[in-house]
């Protein structure tokens, strides 16, 4: 009876000296840092042109030389097409304002607008219709030209 006494005495400091609290917790990995669209990534134009806005989330990660550096740096803006004005450096957090020129051509065009920082980078595809009202060049009839023999 008394070996039962002591097995019972004994039970709850087993379970007590099992506790989860001694193991040793994992050490979580460094938040990377991210560039991310919030706009369509495909953004349509009438043949007017007109004015679009490019809205995106940077977030720069546990790296301590990006968290200082987030504030002041520049996130550079490149696009393939001369039919749109947009600036080379656009501040971080602050959205990419540009301008599409009028389609004045019967063709629909396509052009590609990249922001990047770093190693990070997106990319939106503007798509502009072609004119409806293109003037067709004049015609002033045929003519036969050279000599009857």
């Amino acid at each position: 009876m008394r070996k039962l006494l002591y097995l019972l005495v004994a039970l709850p400091l087993l379970f007590a000296a099992c506790n989860a609290d001694d193991e040793p917790k994992p050490t979580p990995e460094p938040e990377k840092a991210s560039l991310t669209l919030i706009s369509e990534a495909t953004m349509a134009f009438d043949a007017e042109g007109g004015e679009g806005v490019i809205n995106y989330d940077y977030k720069p990660g546990d790296n301590i030389n990006n968290e200082i550096s987030a504030d002041i740096a520049a996130l550079k803006v490149a696009c393939d097409a001369e039919w749109i004005d947009v600036a080379e450096e656009v501040m971080l957090r602050e959205p990419i304002n540009f301008t599409v020129a009028a389609n004045e051509s019967d063709i629909e065009r396509t052009a590609t607008i990249t922001a990047t920082i770093d190693d990070l980078m997106f990319e939106v595809c503007i798509k502009q219709a072609a004119a409806a009202d293109v003037p067709e060049p004049p015609y002033e009839g045929w003519g036969i030209i050279g000599t009857m023999n």
